[in-house]
């Protein structure tokens, strides 16, 4: 089986997904033990992943502030579309899960 060092996990959606994203945490933990896990969510479920202890570090996609931002101007959006990008391929995530 091949090693990876990092995974991704999308879940940008509401409590019931990320509840039943929590098998998937365990498992990639269990099989890869040395790996980091990071999660993408929306700011409503933060709390319950920001201190998951399978997870490295949680990214908060809130999709109304992408919105926000396209509607003032899309260079605007262009800019914090770019820096949330640049903020996960700092980790050098090796696999996405969404």
């Amino acid at each position: 089986m091949r090693k990876f060092n990092s995974f991704l996990v999308i879940n940008p959606f509401g409590i019931g997904d990320v509840v039943f994203s929590t098998p998937l945490l365990r498992n990639l933990k269990k099989t890869y033990p040395e790996a980091d896990i990071f999660f993408l969510a929306n700011r409503r479920v933060y709390p319950l992943i920001e201190n998951h202890p399978f997870i490295k570090k949680a990214f908060v996609y809130e999709r109304d502030e992408f919105e926000k931002a396209k509607k003032q101007s899309k260079l605007m959006w262009l800019k914090k579309f770019f820096a949330f990008i640049a903020e996960i391929r700092k980790e050098k995530i090796e696999v996405c899960i969404d």
